[in-house]
């Protein structure tokens, strides 16, 4: 994820809060990816440049967003050149999802869990939604939940490898998920 995306989620995550927090609050919501130094420096240079208010000194300072900055910051940014790679050049990207990769584990106990307990409807929805929030950084929760729900989307007996489920229990998921 590159560093102005990081920054639009700081930035979103902000706007989101109706209360001031502080960096550590923000670091511990935003998860593992966003380094403290580098949040502490993108905070204190969004405060020079009015973008968010800043209340105390160091460790004990709070930040708060004006919600009017939001929409600036996604206008220059999207001003911004981008880096390319040159067409003639011989590196390929490899277009990896991050989020299936980074989560696998996470996505395959609730699909064990949604298919053990034959979840569907409104209790498939706010399970998955509750072990997001318990288990998922608040900047990756939306792009995890979007994963769980294609891969039950795309469930099949060849997808269940590792589940610790049986052919009998995804067939009687199927029929209730149909049914409701």
């Amino acid at each position: 994820m590159r560093s102005e995306e990081k920054k639009l989620i700081l930035l979103r995550f902000l706007g989101e809060e109706p209360v001031d927090l502080s960096l550590p609050c923000i670091l511990n919501r935003l998860g593992p990816d966003f380094k403290e130094r580098t949040v502490r420096r993108w905070l204190s240079k969004m405060a020079g440049d009015g973008i968010v208010d800043k209340s105390g000194v160091n460790r004990g300072a709070k930040y708060r967003l004006h919600k009017k900055n939001i929409q600036k910051f996604e206008t220059e940014r999207k001003n911004e050149p981008h880096n390319k790679v040159k067409s003639n050049s011989k590196v390929r990207t490899l277009k990896v999802n991050v989020y299936r990769v980074r989560y696998r584990q996470q996505r395959k106990a609730i699909l064990r869990i949604v298919i053990e307990e034959t979840l569907v409807g409104s209790r498939l929805l706010d399970y998955i939604e509750a072990k997001s929030k318990k288990d998922i950084p608040y900047a990756d929760q939306e792009a995890f939940k979007r994963e769980v729900m294609t891969d039950l989307e795309l469930l099949d007996e060849s997808r269940v490898a590792g589940l610790g489920i049986t052919p009998d229990q995804i067939k009687a998921w199927f029929d209730a998920s149909n049914n409701s």
